[in-house]
């Protein structure tokens, strides 16, 4: 995979003196992004791998921006409206875990969280928040890195304005609105 994002990367180098930046943006996105989003959310809970890609990331866009090689990447992200890599994976995090609350996952899904609702049969903090549980981790590479667990810290991890009242909130509207917040800080 790291050959075809580098490859991609040069065509992108090749590109950009010849193309006007929307269409570079469509490049980007057809050429490289969509070889990093496909199946991310599944392999992409490795740190090491996520660390690796995003770096070829931040090429890519300063090879878009015509950026010095160690410009910071920030306003880039910015004004290009890409989300970082591994923030990328923090939102569809996000929006699996939205979609069990909602019971519109697949079956096989169903059980990737069990929210503090269902276990409690009296209002706690949690149950008022939506708040997932975490599973129990018997170690670091098959617990805190388990696809189970990340999606279900990053539910807790949603700023408290974005989900205060989940059952109400459409999967387009916290996309829309995770999104910004993220955008917003770079």
């Amino acid at each position: 995979m790291f050959s075809k994002l580098t490859r991609s990367i040069s065509m992108l180098s090749l590109c950009r003196h010849l193309v006007p930046t929307n269409t570079l943006t469509v490049l980007y996105h057809s050429l490289f992004s969509s070889h990093i989003t496909y199946g991310c959310q599944v392999w992409g809970q490795n740190r090491l791998s996520i660390d690796r890609l995003f770096k070829l990331q931040k090429k890519a866009l300063r090879i878009m921006a015509c950026a010095d090689y160690t410009a910071h990447t920030n306003p880039l992200f910015r004004r290009y409206h890409i989300l970082k890599f591994p923030d990328y994976i923090y939102v569809l995090n996000c929006l699996l875990v939205h979609d069990v609350y909602h019971r519109k996952s697949p079956s096989c899904l169903k059980d990737l969280t069990d929210f503090f609702s269902d276990i409690h049969n009296h209002y706690t903090r949690g149950t008022l928040s939506a708040s997932a549980s975490l599973p129990p981790i018997n170690s670091t590479r098959f617990g805190k890195l388990s696809i189970k667990f990340q999606c279900a810290n990053s539910w807790n991890n949603i700023p408290k304005h974005h989900c205060l009242n989940p059952h109400v909130l459409t999967k387009t509207e916290l996309k829309r609105k995770l999104i910004e917040s993220i955008l917003n800080k770079y």
